[in-house]
């Protein structure tokens, strides 16, 4: 069994830690009160300014997209467009190269829409982390009992070459399929 195949087999997800902590009260001076009051208020402005934000750059990026796409596949691989506005400024979005995690089933999919490519567009990523009571028995154990010692984390991820040459290297119907199990954080979107 190769190193791939057994960092493979022991790889777990990872848990989710919940917290149960209590958050006392404490009792403050009228001023304080008062920027408490403010601060929540200020606090409520800006979420809803975020969330009229994240409505209008998600209607910009959709209405974009299909044109970056036909962009790259005429001119080239570019992660960044300027988006002019109507006073002579303009918008900038640029998708990096951050997906969100491929699960087992998904990487199953990639397999049939890929078959054999598949490796050229994605690597298999691993975090090995020593649990505390393994270090010095590490030192004198071999792989024989890895999974006794090690937590492994696997993350299969998109490669360089993959979001350099998405328009590129794959057809339109495979394009589609792939963005279903391989989804792209969404651009950052910066003011010019």
């Amino acid at each position: 069994m190769g190193a791939s195949e057994l960092l493979k087999a022991v790889s777990k997800g990872k848990e989710k830690k919940t917290s149960a902590a209590k958050v006392p009260f404490i009792y403050v001076s009228q001023e304080l009160m008062e920027r408490s009051g403010q601060c929540r208020y200020f606090k409520e402005q800006m979420e809803s300014l975020k969330t009229q934000l994240d409505i209008e750059s998600a209607d910009l990026i959709v209405g974009v997209s299909p044109l970056r796409e036909q962009h790259c596949i005429s001119n080239g691989f570019t992660k960044s467009v300027r988006i002019p506005d109507e006073k002579g400024l303009s918008v900038m979005l640029t998708w990096k190269d951050r997906y969100d995690d491929i699960t087992d089933d998904d990487e199953k999919q990639l397999e049939v829409i890929l078959k054999t490519r598949k490796d050229e567009f994605f690597t298999e990523d691993f975090t090995v982390k020593a649990k505390s009571h393994a270090i010095e028995e590490l030192v004198k154990t071999h792989g024989d009992r890895f999974s006794e010692l090690f937590d492994v984390e696997r993350k299969v991820v998109p490669n360089r070459r993959y979001t350099e040459e998405f328009f590129s290297a794959f057809k339109r119907d495979e394009r589609e399929k792939l963005q279903k199990v391989v989804r792209q954080n969404k651009p950052a979107l910066s003011i010019r």
